[in-house]
């Protein structure tokens, strides 16, 4: 601390040009400052826009010992790391802030301080600097592309290309390219971050893991920054396909003899080919399919594939046998009987009984004719007759053998 303001103290232009009183003697004793605090307002700007720096803020004041605080500022238009002898001192400056007023290149500046009563400006504070940049800039950020799709865990895009290049402006062109995991819109501070050596029209984005966007910037040589920003594209990856089918089955018994799949796929980009096992032919939802195992493959437009075994079997068969028993001959004490073999369960029987029965054994029947009707599970009907019959009248007859008796 003190060494680049300690050194100007003792040079004639400074001694000139500052009016600040020095001790009497070389050697007195004083209480100086022993920290210079901080200045701020570094900034960017072209003379040819007519550039007036903002003043130089005092964002802590120098501070240690005692007395009245003595300022002067140093500039320099060189080197900010020179000796600090070839630093020139600025007239009557001597207030905590300054402001530098127009300037047509880029200066650095730097405050000094001491107490009233010392003999050297012991303590400076860091340096600010204003930067004369003139910048012809773009004024288009241009086109690139293309938008990709794809399915699975990783994914090697191909390169992003330059569709049309940034326009506006003149010099050299230079690019800087962002991604980002969070998507639109594009904001550099939040969300987005600069891609490392990206520095052409195009860009190769290597393999992604996850849905990213990507944006390419691009400013003139000499301006500060990128503010040609080009449409985005994102490199998307999409939901693994899905695939649900419905079956209908086989059901002999109501003379279908075949079946057909219906079939959904979910996700994926059309369009989509189809390939079955047996072979159905590259078809969606096949049909007039006789009873067994098929398998198919979907494949779409991005290649993602996904594949499903479907069970097209036959609706379970029954079969049902009728008993009865004849009813006595002038009495109503018949029944019938239906036995079903097969399934699936639950059935439900109907008789054409004045009530409508529906249990498999029906009693107290009069002769004639008993229709019923089996459906099991799955919708099959059966239907079959019997008749109970009348067992004939008893009869009988009684005869009578006169006895003999012997020796009578």
């Amino acid at each position: 601390m003190g060494e680049a303001c300690d050194r100007f103290l003792w040079t004639t232009r400074l001694l000139a040009l500052v009016a600040l009183p020095l001790a009497s003697a070389a050697g007195q004793n004083c209480d100086n400052v022993t920290d210079g605090g901080l200045i701020s307002g570094d900034e960017t700007g072209c003379p040819a826009l007519g550039y007036d720096p903002a003043p130089i803020l005092s964002v802590e004041a120098p501070s240690g010992g005692s007395g009245a605080l003595e300022i002067v500022w140093i500039s320099t238009t060189d080197d900010p790391n020179l000796p600090s002898s070839e630093w020139d001192p600025i007239p009557n400056s001597n207030t905590l802030e300054y402001d530098p007023g127009p300037i047509t290149q880029t200066t650095w500046y730097r405050r000094c301080a001491r107490r009233a009563g010392c003999s050297a400006f012991v303590a400076e504070s860091n340096i600010v600097v204003k930067e004369v940049n003139c910048c012809d800039n773009v004024l288009d950020g241009g086109q690139i592309g293309f938008d990709q799709e794809y399915c699975g865990l990783i994914f090697d895009p191909a390169p992003l290309e330059n569709l049309a290049l940034p326009s506006g402006g003149s010099g050299v062109m230079e690019y800087l390219w962002y991604a980002s995991v969070s998507g639109p819109p594009f904001d550099p501070d939040n969300g987005w971050f600069p891609i490392t050596g990206s520095n052409a029209p195009f860009f190769d984005p290597g393999p992604v893991i996850q849905t990213t966007w990507f944006v390419r910037t691009a400013r003139r040589l000499g301006c500060t920054e990128y503010v040609g920003v080009s449409n985005i594209v994102v490199v998307e990856e999409k939901d693994l396909m899905e695939l649900s089918a419905e079956v209908v089955r086989p059901a002999p018994c109501q003379g279908q003899p075949y079946g057909s799949i219906d079939l959904t796929v979910t996700n994926g980009l059309p369009p989509y080919t189809y390939s079955w096992h047996p072979d159905l032919g590259n078809v969606e939802d096949p049909q007039n399919l006789p009873p067994n195992v098929y398998s198919v493959d979907v494949t779409d437009s991005l290649g993602c594939t996904a594949s499903l075994t479907v069970d097209v079997f036959s609706l379970d068969s029954f079969d049902i046998e009728l008993q009865a028993r004849p009813a006595c001959f002038g009495l109503n004490d018949g029944w019938a009987r239906v036995e079903i073999d097969g399934g699936p369960a639950p059935f439900q029987i109907l008789w054409d009984t004045p009530d409508s029965a529906t249990s498999t054994l029906i009693a107290n029947l009069a002769p004639g004719m008993y229709r019923v009707s089996v459906t099991n599970a799955d919708g099959c009907t059966l239907t079959d007759s019997i008749e109970v019959l009348e067992n004939p009248p008893l009869s009988g007859q009684i005869g009578a053998t006169n006895a003999t008796c012997t020796g009578l």
